[in-house]
């Protein structure tokens, strides 16, 4: 043994009886060593076995001695808590199926009581979508309970110090089966997570990954919700038991003003045929008013539409409109915060909003926008993931696509003194059910492609679909009614005795009237078509695209888009056709393609009342 072999020797035998080495450490040296100690047959392999076993043992005794040289050598040169060096070793899915699944996913990752599915190459690549306020990074995960109880979620980061994760872990699951939650990484980097339901867990290692690169930012533990106020937080970085669960404090604790106006929600106007034509205007729709089922109960509310742009109106307060209903919902990925304030300022100026107003990106929508009117310079919310607001949807271009309004006028009252932080954060703590509202939001972003089915002006054809029927506001104008979405003209004698929801065809035209655009009927039937809403192949052969139905049989996709993905039976994307089988063909309205490892939408979670 060379002199530097002995200081090797020395050095990790004096180490080993001081520390212990962390999580991290242990699985890099298992790996390194696994590695380099690969045992192989061969055709000497019986010969060595019977014949040699006495250099055998000394030959591999001095290979463990090489290959624990080499290992300290390499492990003690290089820094595991570096991030430069360090190599995440992620979990290995073992395709282990939950119970009820019968489709194969190499992602499944189980052991008989809980299953989870594991990110490709063990990376959790999150977008900006994804990023929460305090800069760290929240993700929608699955969880599959075959034991009976509430999961509970841990974690923390192996690869250097960083605050543990978090998790929000809604209720309306069950006991048993699958559990929704949504898992929040402070940082970037290599995390090792822990689901418990009882005496059952389930670990895995996984890299959080923003970017090209993955980036080690700062630890962020003291965000301020407000800047122009300062604090001082004694438990900032402490934790506290509650409900059955951890509290983090990584949020700075602001020093409140002592009091605060206080304000008097106004009932909002309900809507007449005047202020629903005159909004409707406003918008530059021109049309008919309809009468339809209101939001709220034994209510009823106002539809005006051109035919293709369309405005719901319950009150001076409460509308929705769409430039194009029922064919476009999917808002723009690119548009940057400038476009979008632009946009807004534009449209607030041109419809007379004259209130003060912060505009933010909402959260798991491409292309939405809140704007929220400021009262007293804080913005107005009902709590704090449901703001009074005007929601507008823009697409690729920032053009406005859709605008939901929920405003409310106020009156004040007085000025009230108020608690304090500290003492708002002791009626947590102190579990004031009366007075706590609580809520949580699941990170992810709806990662999907539409296609709508277009269909042209002055030729003639056959429209399949479910009967819908609008009574008139007024006296004297007649009903309106729609096949997917499309207002119908023409000869639609019969259609009132019709129960709605019937499926017909409808043999006609697309046409376009006074910039009223609808399908002038010719003829109708009710159909014998069969209704599809499941498909969950797309196969193409040359030019002829071909789905797999609920039945499991083949069919022609009629028009089919030229860019529609081959969707094969063994993949992890999704699809969803909507049409109906007509004589060996599948006449198709919508198709939705959510890519494989695509993000789900988020939830929201409810309270114990306010006090």
């Amino acid at each position: 043994m060379n002199p530097e072999d002995k200081k090797i020797i020395d050095l990790l035998e004096n180490t080993a009886q001081g520390i212990k080495p962390n999580s991290a450490f242990e699985a890099e040296l298992e790996k390194r060593l696994k590695s380099a100690h690969k045992p192989k047959r061969d055709l000497f392999f019986d010969l060595r076995k019977n014949i040699l076993p006495a250099l055998g043992w000394a030959i591999g005794l001095s290979a463990l001695v090489l290959i624990l040289n080499w290992s300290a050598h390499s492990l003690l040169s290089s820094n595991p808590a570096s991030n430069d060096t360090f190599i995440c070793p992620v979990t290995e899915p073992n395709g282990s199926l939950p119970p009820g699944e019968t489709v194969e996913s190499p992602e499944y990752l189980g052991n008989g009581e809980l299953w989870t599915i594991l990110w490709p190459d063990g990376k959790v690549r999150m977008e900006t979508y994804n990023k929460e306020p305090d800069g760290a990074f929240s993700m929608k995960w699955g969880w599959v309970r075959a034991v009976t109880g509430p999961l509970t979620i841990e974690g923390h980061r192996l690869d250097t110090d960083a605050p543990p994760l978090r998790a929000d872990i809604p209720d309306g699951y069950g006991d048993t089966g699958f559990q929704v939650s949504g898992l929040i990484f402070p940082t970037t980097g290599c995390w090792e997570v822990t689901g418990r339901v009882g005496d059952a867990s389930l670990t895995f290692v996984t890299e959080v990954v923003f970017g090209e690169a993955t980036p080690t930012p700062e630890v962020q533990i003291n965000t301020t919700p407000n800047p122009t106020l300062e604090s001082t937080n004694p438990h900032q970085g402490k934790s506290f038991d509650w409900n059955g669960m951890k509290l983090y404090m990584n949020a700075s604790m602001p020093d409140t003003p002592g009091e605060a106006n206080v304000y008097l929600a106004q009932a909002d106007q309900p809507a007449t045929v005047e202020s629903a034509r005159a909004l409707a205007e406003k918008f530059g729709i021109q049309g008919e008013v309809y009468l339809v089922p209101g939001e709220l109960p034994n209510s009823t509310n106002f539809m005006v539409t051109d035919g293709a742009a369309l405005i719901f109106v319950r009150s001076d307060h409460y509308f929705s409109y769409y430039k194009n209903y029922g064919r476009e919902f999917i808002g723009g990925k690119n548009v940057t915060d400038a476009q979008a304030k632009s946009t807004i300022d534009a449209f607030m100026q041109a419809h007379g909003y004259d209130f003060e107003y912060r505009i933010e990106r909402a959260p798991q929508i491409y292309g939405n926008f809140h704007v929220i009117p400021l009262l007293d310079g804080l913005s107005l919310r009902h709590d704090y993931f449901m703001p009074v607001r005007l929601e507008i949807l823009l697409d690729d271009n920032a053009q406005i696509m859709s605008v939901y309004g929920a405003l409310l006028s106020t009156q004040p009252v007085g000025t009230y003194g108020i608690r304090s932080a500290e003492e708002a954060f002791q009626e947590i703590l102190n579990n004031s059910q009366n007075t706590i509202l609580q809520g949580m939001r699941a990170g992810g972003m709806l990662n999907e492609q539409v296609w709508f089915r277009d269909y042209p002006d002055n030729q003639p054809l056959t429209l399949y679909g479910n009967l819908r029927s609008f009574a008139p506001a007024e006296t004297g104008q007649p009903p309106l009614y729609t096949l997917n979405d499309h207002p119908l003209s023409g000869n639609t004698s019969g259609l009132e005795a019709t129960e709605v929801n019937t499926l017909i065809e409808a043999s006609g035209q697309f046409v376009s009237d006074n910039g009223i655009r609808s399908f002038k009927v010719d003829s109708w039937n009710r159909s014998n078509a069969s209704m599809d809403f499941s498909p969950r192949y797309i196969h193409k052969d040359g030019v002829q695209t071909t789905v797999t139905a609920a039945d499991g049989k083949d069919y022609p996709l009629v028009d089919a888009p030229a860019d529609v993905p081959v969707i094969s039976q063994d993949s992890t994307e999704q699809l969803i056709v909507s049409g109906v089988l007509v004589n060996g063909n599948f006449e198709w309205t919508v198709i939705q393609y959510f890519p494989a490892g695509g993000s789900g939408g988020g939830g929201g979670g409810g309270g114990r009342g306010a006090g």
